[in-house]
């Protein structure tokens, strides 16, 4: 409890004596007094106790319990090192790959094993490119927001004068996002090499 000086309505100086909530107890205490007048906060703090006690640790309490628990973890270890293991060569190449500044789409066609007319076909039906017009085989905005490819306009003096003649690359984000949407299309098959 804290006293101090208060003016009141008739301008006369009386003592008022207060309650500090401070520190660890008076966190607890303005807790309990939120929790007396809010039924709903009341809840939410009883969920999330129960949410706490449900996520503790299970300590094993006997010996052959604690033998159990060190043997499993041991099999899951091994478990996940040997897959890291097996993973390791392709984590490298998908790093590398997306670290790469790109590569022209007919080429990543050839790399993956369709044909570059199917996969340019394929991809102006999956609005990933432009379809018709000038810009024909140039990727929509928003997969070059994304990252996913880049495109050099070169001036081209012809017959007709200076035409703009658009390269587009697929960048190596671009490969890893085309191969996963290819796979989930169909285009491409998953093969499992024997080892």
């Amino acid at each position: 409890m804290v006293v101090f000086e208060k003016i009141n309505n008739l301008g006369l100086l009386r003592g008022v004596e207060a309650y500090v909530f401070e520190g660890e107890q008076g966190k607890r205490d303005s807790i309990i007094v939120v929790a007396q007048l809010s039924p709903e906060f009341t809840a939410r703090l009883v969920d999330r106790w129960r949410e706490l006690e449900e996520a503790a640790v299970n300590i094993p309490k006997t010996l052959p319990e604690a033998l159990r628990l060190a043997a499993d973890l041991a099999e899951q270890k091994m478990q996940l090192e040997n897959q890291l293991a097996i993973a390791a060569p392709k984590v490298e190449f998908a790093d590398r790959v997306g670290e790469a500044s790109g590569i022209l789409i007919g080429n990543f066609a050839k790399v993956v094993g369709i044909g570059p007319n199917k996969l340019f076909a394929w991809m102006r039906d999956h609005k990933i490119l432009i379809a018709s017009g000038s810009r024909r085989n140039v990727p929509m905005q928003e997969y070059m927001d994304r990252g996913y490819f880049t495109v050099k306009e070169t001036a081209v003096n012809t017959n007709h004068g200076i035409q703009i003649s658009f390269t587009t690359k697929i960048t190596g984000r671009g490969q890893q996002w085309l191969t996963r949407k290819l796979l989930d299309n169909g285009m491409l098959k998953v093969t499992v090499e024997a080892a």
